[in-house]
């Protein structure tokens, strides 16, 4: 006999577990115990609970020192960069280790060779420098004997760039 049916005192027949009467004859079903939802044991979940808790805390911890391991300390606000006065350089004869370039455009000046360094400055169109040492796309750029940094060697052409 299936769990899902019953079987009719009266007229043998079966009837469905759910059912309130019999089908056939109509005989009322004893009234059935409410089922009741199962009680959670607390004491099984204990260890679990343990380890979810173990767990986030650790995470938090590690959240909170890489935070402030990576945070720099209070610092000023960094100033804008400053804009390269190369205006006298057209003036100046080449020197022996450098070529004369002009700025194409508005050309960042990195601190390194590589779109990632930081701003040392910025040239403006048609700005003059000594450009030597071009490696993997970028000059080091030099005005008066100082080094300023690196531009990128499309922004730095041979020839002054005509005003719009």
């Amino acid at each position: 006999m299936s769990p899902t049916y019953v079987i009719c005192s009266e007229c043998g027949k079966r009837a469905l577990r759910v059912a309130t009467r019999c089908p056939q004859c109509g005989v009322e079903f004893a009234a059935k115990p409410a089922r009741r939802a199962r009680a959670i044991d607390i004491g099984r979940l204990m260890p679990v609970l343990a380890v979810v808790g173990v767990v986030t805390v650790s995470l938090a911890l590690a959240t909170v020192v890489m935070r402030r391991t990576t945070i720099p300390s209070e610092a000023p606000a960094a100033a804008p960069p400053p804009e390269l006065d190369t205006a006298m350089a057209a003036a100046s004869p080449v020197a022996a280790h450098g070529e004369r370039r002009f700025a194409r455009t508005w050309t960042n000046v990195r601190t390194r060779r590589s779109a990632a360094g930081e701003l040392a400055g910025v040239l403006l169109p048609g700005d003059t420098v000594l450009a030597d040492s071009l490696s993997r796309g970028w000059w080091r750029v030099t005005f008066e004997g100082k080094v300023l940094g690196y531009a990128y060697q499309s922004t730095l052409v041979t020839e002054l760039p005509s005003p719009h």
